[in-house]
């Protein structure tokens, strides 16, 4: 898996993932469509991801056959979302398969964007 934001490779993140999952971090478990926070709007998705952020907030990149969370990144507005998969690397997708449980094939990336808070302004 290839991800080009800082030369991370997504499989580095998978296995980052399930040791923080190991470690008791809640937002990496299965998650369900309601589960996924408020105002999060679907704005992409696929094994290859070139988005720009309208505002501050965070992007989350979910596996909805699994219910698992790939990542998630905090963006300030106009910052770039980059993700990449190389699905022609047979340990990219071994990796994917196992951490996810189940065929790449099968695997459906959607990204959502949840936009920050407005500052409250005092009176």
């Amino acid at each position: 898996m290839v991800c080009r934001r800082s030369c991370v490779s997504v499989g580095i993140a998978v296995t980052a993932a399930l040791m923080m999952g190991i470690a008791g971090c809640s937002t990496l478990g299965p998650l369900q469509g309601t589960d996924l926070p408020r105002d999060a709007q679907i704005v992409g998705g696929g094994f290859t991801v070139e988005w720009i952020a309208p505002a501050d907030g965070t992007v989350l990149l979910y596996e909805r056959k699994s219910g698992k969370l790939v990542e998630t990144e905090s963006l300030s507005e106009g910052d770039s979302y980059d993700f990449e998969m190389d699905l022609s690397d047979e340990e990219v997708t071994q990796t994917f398969e196992k951490a996810f449980g189940i065929p790449v094939k099968d695997a459906r990336l959607v990204l959502y964007f949840k936009p920050a808070p407005a500052p409250v302004e005092a009176p």
